[in-house]
């Protein structure tokens, strides 16, 4: 498979500085392996910066990864599995760019904060006029 995937555990980081990193660094994916989710913030976050993700179909995850912004795991993928998916990414570049921006318009579509606050505000206004 070759040696340039690079990876980094590091540990515990502020918001700014999850975002500085993603803003600074040329990232290919964001992984996420976990057994139990809700509506996995991480994940928005990632996509937020264009980031496309591979994921674990457990919780909410699927409201978020797909298959057109990333990939979704099983629920308990092997090592196998993940190490499968990864080789993918990176023989695949070009799928995988692509990617990108579907992250980003999944992002800007359902979890941008700006926008949904303005449309529950006005959904909010319009149950008050109309009562």
């Amino acid at each position: 498979m070759g040696t340039k995937i690079k990876y980094n555990f590091h540990g515990t980081r502020s918001n700014s500085e999850i975002f500085e990193f993603y803003k600074s660094e040329s990232i290919d994916i964001f992984l996420n392996t976990s057994q139990s989710e809700g509506l996995p913030v991480s994940v928005m976050e990632a996509q937020s910066c264009g980031i496309p993700v591979i994921a674990t179909d457990v919780g909410g995850t699927p409201e978020i990864v797909n298959n057109g912004n990333g990939l979704l795991l099983d629920a308990d993928p092997d090592p196998d599995e993940i190490a499968k998916t990864l080789y993918e990414v990176f023989t695949n570049k070009t799928v995988w760019i692509n990617k990108r921006q579907l992250s980003y318009d999944n992002w800007l579509r359902k979890f941008n904060a700006d926008v949904n606050y303005r449309l529950f505000t006005e959904e909010i206004l319009s149950l008050t006029v109309k009562g």
